[in-house]
């Protein structure tokens, strides 16, 4: 097998090598000083590195390949970037140039453990099993189910702990209501439309909006979704072609936005929202239309409030868990119900703007954190254990087929995978250590690159 090159600078930034048996193709020896940092631009893959090479110390850039070959079908030779280049690291020297620069083969200078891990690894990219599983999906079985349960645990737990503090350097003096539906807008977002989601909400914050605070609900509610929907730049401005339903709905949220002299805000393009690859549910137009149902009800009860008041009176976990999700379920109705794009009608009615599984989601990545915030900076200690307590204790409600994949090929044991934690922490694994090959800084990865 020949090892790919990204997988190569993960080698030699590590220095996962034999560094007492480092020799050139001409025989002189090798000793690294500093391997030098990794280049994220154009050039030598590793800057300014020191190496002695024999009786020289040397200073400069190492350039890294599969094969020795690849230097001059990559045209390196003809790239005034790569002159001042040291050494050339390879996996294997499959050609030897006449006058070259000094050639360090890795061929023998890795363990036979991290070329099998690397080998899995390469053979689970080539079937296109990753992203949906881990880099290392197929070496598992190497950890026992108790180190990985206990370093997936850990790692739930700091997925919480990195919310806590990203959400509470949002906070502006006590708005935490204004947090939340910050919170909402990127849960709502995705990772596709999370950008123009925050820059709609950032520019309406619950104060400005409480000028409709004596509207009635439905009023409210369409208030909310013309502000959002004009400014989002997600309606067509051609009546052509567009059936009645479509026209009528058109004229009013243009007159119920001029109605409302909204002096603030920002306007978007269709240009700036994605829907490619997403499935229809998670369109923007209908997660705006989840949003507006959500700013309506925040203008009038407090987010924080309530939940506050399920805490401190709720006894039992799962029915404060229920509870909580269900400030956020909001059930379609009006134009959206009949409509994933503007203008266009779909065959049967859609159920649900906000469903269970993304309540829960907003509850866990959003509202937990942000109560922890409040409690702790309330001086209300026993009420901080208890979101931690209902944080280790909800069950699992993501259920993403990438989340099961994952989970299943490293647990045996099912019930392990229904915890909430446990399905925190997977996101986390992928996310901040396998996707990124924070390979060293893993345990599970650790353990199977010296096993």
């Amino acid at each position: 097998m020949i090892i790919p090159e990204k997988y190569l600078r993960f080698i030699w930034k590590h220095q996962l090598i034999m560094a007492d048996q480092l020799v050139t193709s001409s025989g002189d020896r090798i000793k690294i000083t500093d391997h030098g940092e990794l280049n994220q631009h154009e050039g030598p893959d590793f800057l300014n590195a020191k190496l002695r090479i024999g009786h020289q110390n040397v200073n400069g850039h190492i350039e890294l390949h599969s094969r020795s070959s690849d230097w001059k079908k990559h045209r390196h030779d003809l790239n005034p970037k790569y002159q001042n280049v040291i050494l050339h690291v390879v996996y294997e020297e499959d050609i030897k140039f006449p006058i070259h620069i000094p050639v360090l083969e890795l061929k023998s200078k890795i363990s036979q453990s991290l070329i099998s891990v690397i080998a899995d690894v390469f053979e689970t990219e080539n079937t296109g099993s990753f992203p949906s599983i881990l880099h290392c999906a197929k070496s598992l079985d190497k950890c026992s189910e108790n180190e990985k349960r206990h370093w997936i645990e850990k790692l739930g737990k700091k997925r919480f702990l990195r919310r806590v503090n990203f959400l509470t350097k949002e906070l502006i003096g006590e708005n935490y209501d204004d947090a939340i539906l910050m919170g909402i807008a990127r849960a709502l977002g995705y990772s596709q439309n999370i950008k123009p989601m925050q820059t709609l909400i950032k520019n309406l914050p619950l104060d400005y909006l409480k000028r409709f605070i004596s509207y009635e609900e439905n009023d409210r509610v369409e208030m909310m979704e013309s502000i959002l929907m004009v400014q989002s730049g997600l309606l067509v401005s051609d009546k052509t072609g567009l059936d009645k339903h479509s026209k009528a709905y058109l004229k009013q949220i243009r007159s119920l936005y001029e109605f409302s002299n909204i002096k603030r805000g920002v306007l978007l393009e269709r240009s700036d929202w994605n829907f490619f690859r997403l499935r229809p549910a998670n369109f923007p137009t209908l997660r705006l239309a989840a949003l507006s149902r959500l700013l309506a009800k925040g203008i009038t009860q407090s987010f924080l409030q309530s939940a506050d008041e399920i805490v401190k009176t709720e006894q039992r976990y799962q029915n404060m868990f229920e509870k909580l999700a269900k400030l956020f379920r909001v059930k379609a109705e009006g134009y959206w119900k009949w409509h994933y794009q503007f203008g266009k009608k779909t065959k049967t009615p859609i159920a649900v703007f906000v469903g269970e599984a993304r309540a829960a989601a907003i509850v866990v990545n959003v509202l937990l954190p942000l109560l922890l915030c409040y409690y702790k900076q309330t001086h209300q200690n026993a009420y901080c254990k208890k979101i931690w307590q209902l944080y280790l204790s909800y069950p699992s409600m993501d259920r993403s087929q990438e989340i099961k994949t994952i989970t299943s090929r490293m647990f045996k044991h099912k019930n392990w995978g229904e915890k909430g934690l446990i399905e925190q922490g997977v996101i986390e694994l992928k996310t901040m250590y396998c996707n990124p090959l924070n390979c060293l800084e893993c345990t599970i990865g650790k353990k199977l690159i010296q096993h």
